[in-house]
């Protein structure tokens, strides 16, 4: 009788053990989505002054291009596909800025595909992808009337 309540404390501490194991991983788990989100919030506004400033000068666009590219490799680590399509569109931004359209255009089109095909879980991406296209078309608007006329 003495080994089996024996064997039945060891079992309990062994059971206790892994539960303090699980719940420290847990925590620490939770722990770095916590810093991940809070780094990216800090991306997010770095990278959309530099866009804004982007407007007016193409070294800026470069800047937000490449928090773009950390932000997306942030994404890529996470997992999320929702967020690294997000980064490819802000990284179109910045391409369109410093006047590589064609670029833009395919990875703009790639992102609204995958938009397409997951409206029901984020429409908001799909959104994104019209409103950056418009202004896509903006773009080349500009570039065929500063064309000049044989």
């Amino acid at each position: 009788m003495a080994s089996n309540n024996s064997t039945s404390q060891g079992y309990h501490r062994l059971e206790m053990f892994y539960l303090t194991i699980r719940n420290h991983m847990l925590a620490r788990k939770l722990w770095e989505r916590i810093e991940t989100d809070y780094l990216m919030s800090w991306l997010s506004t770095l990278g959309g002054g530099y866009s804004a400033l982007g407007e007016q000068f193409s070294t800026c666009a470069e800047v937000a291009g490449k928090i773009s590219q950390k932000q997306l490799c942030i994404g890529i680590q996470l997992g999320d596909p929702f967020l690294q399509s997000r980064c490819l569109l802000y990284y179109s931004i910045s391409l369109i800025q410093v006047g590589r359209l064609r670029t833009a255009k395919y990875l703009i089109r790639k992102q609204y595909a995958f938009a397409l095909a997951n409206v029901e879980t984020d429409g908001r991406l799909l959104k994104m992808c019209e409103g950056i296209w418009m202004r896509l078309q903006y773009e080349y608007g500009l570039r065929f009337k500063k064309k000049p006329k044989l």
